[in-house]
């Protein structure tokens, strides 16, 4: 008897999972043609533990508690258009060259529109809807379909192609507790993005390694700064192709291939959990009157401290374990390079380096690289393990600059680049702290009124511009371009006496 109501519960749960992902989509459409299919409530395995990257891991249990409408296809241009008549980047005709807040901003518009609530769906709703019930590495199977309009069995279109996804959540590391209606941490530095990568195959081709939907999983986590878009005095004025730059070497600053769905439903409520702040960034004090006491000027002075430790292992994957197991973040490679350095105005020392495996072609520039920090504390003689700086999640974070701009207070500024990202990247991006890098502020991007002819996105590599600055960083106005370059970082510090 036992036996038979073990059979008779295996029967019914396997019943259930095929009705989920069997049943006819229940799909309604809105004022403006777009398409909402309901998602049922239910719960799934959210991440991937083996086969994905680290921040896939670990794999979690997720109650999604109630039904929601999502739109079966990213928001078109003609529908975006709507909201602001004059967009005119896109991908398949798709509104993309969006910045996060420009898709916040149309959620504000179309609920204001329909007297319906609408919204960016959190991390959690996009993998289930994409999942759809399914526990491969694509609803289809081990392979992505080959027809990306192909519906899911709940509906959705166009999950694994070219165009990536906003979703509403700051990106941090994954809990391993189940979780009910996660909405991501509580701060961070990148939003979530979904369905690809932001950067393009160049180390793939180059190393003639082949180029796979791996980056189009269910499973698989990105991210961008939420300002990463066409700058607002573009909206009216598409970017023209300097006259000097071939076609195939073009690619305008703020149209990129990001686009978003919509969530018709109430915010949720679950509150956020704490973002993860790494060290390098913790217990930070604040200046002192000591801080600018120095040797006598007239005698040398020289003390060298040993700074990092390199990562044992020479790939890129938490599962080849030492580094790990020696107390390094996984995100972290054996190649550390090009460090930007700045002395903060509370005494303490802060180089930023960009780290890369050493053990493949072209690892400079893969996907997986990142930028790590330490920090020497005033009055210390050893410098603190290093630590996760900065990192866009699947796309390549390259040539740290740091200054402290003594004049304006000891205002921080680290800038860096992104070589790799297909669409829409700028020449440079940085972000500012008035608190000694213990908090930075979001992620700028300039707004260049002219064209900005050839360069490298790599702010202190070769083919690099110098560039005058106004409006507190907002405008830029190439001034030159050079090619020399020098990769040792050295800062001069303001002292007396």
């Amino acid at each position: 008897m036992a036996r038979q109501k073990i059979l008779l519960f295996s029967a019914t749960v396997c019943l259930l999972a095929g009705f989920l992902t069997a049943a006819t989509p229940t799909i309604t459409t809105n004022s403006i043609g777009i398409g909402l299919a309901k998602i049922p409530a239910g719960t799934f395995l959210m991440g991937q533990d083996s086969g994905g990257d680290w921040d896939e891991s670990p794999a979690h249990q997720v109650k999604i508690s109630k039904p929601f409408f999502i739109s079966t296809t990213e928001v078109t241009l003609e529908q975006f258009r709507q909201f602001r008549p004059q967009h005119e980047a896109s991908t398949a005709g798709k509104a993309t060259g969006v910045s996060w807040h420009d898709a916040v901003a149309f959620c504000e518009w179309l609920s204001k529109k329909e007297g319906q609530p609408y919204r960016l769906p959190t991390e959690a709703e996009w993998e289930y809807a994409c999942r759809a019930g399914t526990t491969t590495k694509f609803w289809s199977g081990e392979n992505p379909p080959a027809d990306a309009a192909a519906p899911n069995p709940w509906g959705l279109q166009y999950l694994y192609d070219s165009t990536l996804e906003w979703c509403a959540d700051w990106h941090g590391p994954y809990r391993p507790e189940a979780q009910t209606d996660p909405v991501g941490p509580d701060s961070g530095l990148t939003r979530v993005v979904r369905g690809d990568k932001p950067d393009d195959d160049f180390v793939a081709e180059k190393s003639k390694e082949a180029v796979t939907p791996y980056y189009h999983r269910s499973a698989n986590r990105a991210g961008l700064p939420p300002a990463f878009g066409l700058p607002a005095a573009r909206h009216g004025s598409p970017p023209v192709r300097p006259a000097n730059v071939k076609d195939e070497d073009w690619s305008p600053c703020g149209p990129h291939a990001v686009g978003f769905r919509v969530v018709q439903g109430e915010p949720l409520a679950t509150p956020p959990a704490p973002a993860a702040v790494p060290f390098v960034r913790q217990g930070v004090k604040s200046p002192g009157a000591l801080v600018k006491q120095a040797p006598p000027a007239g005698q040398p002075y020289f003390r060298k401290r040993f700074l990092l430790p390199t990562p044992p292992c020479p790939g890129n994957s938490p599962e080849n374990g030492d580094s790990v197991r020696a107390g390094l973040h996984p995100s972290f490679r054996r190649h550390a390079h090009s460090p930007g350095l700045a002395a903060c105005p509370n005494g303490d020392l802060l180089p930023v380096i960009y780290v890369s495996a050493n053990d493949k072609k072209y690892c400079e520039y893969e996907i997986g690289v990142s930028l790590i920090a330490a920090r020497l504390r005033f009055g210390a003689d050893q410098w603190d393990m290093p630590d996760p700086m900065f990192d866009t999640p699947d796309a390549n974070d390259h040539a740290p600059l740091l200054w402290t701009d003594w004049e304006a207070g000891g205002r921080m500024y680290f800038f860096w680049g992104s070589p790799q990202i297909a669409r829409g990247a700028f020449p440079f991006q940085w972000m500012t702290s008035d608190n000694s890098g213990a908090t930075w502020s979001e992620v700028h991007y300039p707004f260049f009124p002219g064209p900005i002819g050839p360069h490298t996105r790599q702010p202190r590599c070769h083919r690099r511009f110098l560039a005058a600055v106004g409006d507190e960083g907002q405008r830029a106005d190439v001034v030159r371009h050079r090619r020399a370059q020098r990769r040792t970082p050295h800062h001069l510090l303001p002292v007396e006496g």
